[in-house]
């Protein structure tokens, strides 16, 4: 490898190390988010979709009421529901 391709591939290399800001490191956190199931933070998660964090937890109660899951595999499905 020549040294001016040496220079070139390690300028490039700083440019692309990724967001910086906090705001930017939170946008690309959520980048990857399809469905809250495994969010750390489902309220964080939640509004950053742009949805209403009372409509979820309306949704969510309404769904355990209508099947009263049991322990386990059942309130993991109600969860994925909601």
């Amino acid at each position: 490898m020549t040294p001016k391709l040496l220079a070139a591939n390690r300028a490039n290399g700083r440019l692309s190390a990724g967001p910086r800001s906090e705001q930017g490191k939170r946008q690309s956190g959520m980048n990857s988010l399809k469905h809250g199931i495994f969010a750390k933070a489902l309220e964080t998660s939640v509004k950053e979709l742009g949805e209403d964090a009372a409509d979820y937890e309306g949704l969510r109660r309404a769904l355990r009421e209508a099947f009263g899951p049991q322990e386990g595999f059942e309130e993991l499905l109600v969860e994925e529901m909601a």
